[in-house]
C-alpha cells in the first residue's frame, strides 16, 4: 500500500474516532465536520483533479479556501443554519466566540497550503509557457511541504481523541428555539 493512500486512510479513522470521543464539544464538532467534509469532497475528486496537471495546484488551494471559509466566519455561517433550519446546535456554534489553539493552528496550516499552492500554480504555469528552464518548487518543495501539512492535520485530529475530554459538555441535539 503507498504511504499517501495510507494517511488518508489514517486520516479518516482518526477523524472517526475524534468525532465519537468529543461529540459534546460543540467547537470540535464543527471543526471536525469541516475536516469530514474537505477531506471526503477531496477524495471524491481526486482521480478527476489529477488529470489536470497545471490547474491541480489551484484545486489544491481551493480546497484549502473551502475549509478556511467556514471557520473563520463560523459565527456569521452557524447564525444563517440556525435561522433556516431552527437546530439549536447552530445556535450554540454561532456563540463561540475567537479560536481554539488547534483551530489557530489548522488555521496557518490551510494559509500555508494556499499559499504553497498558489505560488506553485504560478511556477507550473511559467514553466509552462516557457519563462523557466525548470518548475523547482513543484518538483522539490510542495509535495514535501503538502506532506508536513497533512501530517499535521492528522495530529489535530489525534489531538481532538486525547485532549478533548476535559471540555465537552452535552447539548440538546435538535430543540427548537
Amino acid at each position: 500500500m503507498d504511504i499517501v493512500y495510507f494517511n488518508d486512510y489514517l486520516l479518516y479513522a482518526a477523524f472517526f474516532i475524534a468525532v465519537f470521543l468529543s461529540w459534546y464539544n460543540v467547537s470540535a464538532r464543527w471543526f471536525l465536520a469541516l475536516i469530514g467534509i474537505l477531506e471526503t469532497l477531496d477524495f471524491l475528486t481526486l482521480s478527476t483533479v489529477l488529470t489536470w496537471h497545471t490547474h491541480f495546484y489551484i484545486w489544491c488551494a481551493s480546497l484549502s479556501l473551502l475549509f478556511l471559509i467556514p471557520m473563520i466566519f463560523r459565527t456569521q455561517l452557524a447564525n444563517w443554519l440556525y435561522q433556516k433550519t431552527g437546530v439549536r446546535y447552530f445556535l450554540i456554534t454561532a456563540r463561540i466566540r475567537g479560536f481554539s489553539l488547534r483551530e489557530n493552528i489548522l488555521i496557518c496550516v490551510f494559509i500555508v497550503a494556499i499559499f504553497v499552492n498558489l505560488v506553485t500554480y504560478i511556477e507550473v504555469l511559467l514553466y509552462k509557457y516557457s519563462v523557466l528552464d525548470n518548475a523547482i518548487i513543484k518538483l522539490y518543495i510542495r509535495d514535501n511541504v503538502a506532506a508536513l501539512l497533512h501530517y499535521i492535520e492528522i495530529g489535530i485530529v489525534l489531538s481532538f481523541i486525547l485532549c478533548n475530554r476535559k471540555k465537552s459538555q452535552p447539548i440538546e441535539h435538535n430543540a427548537q428555539h
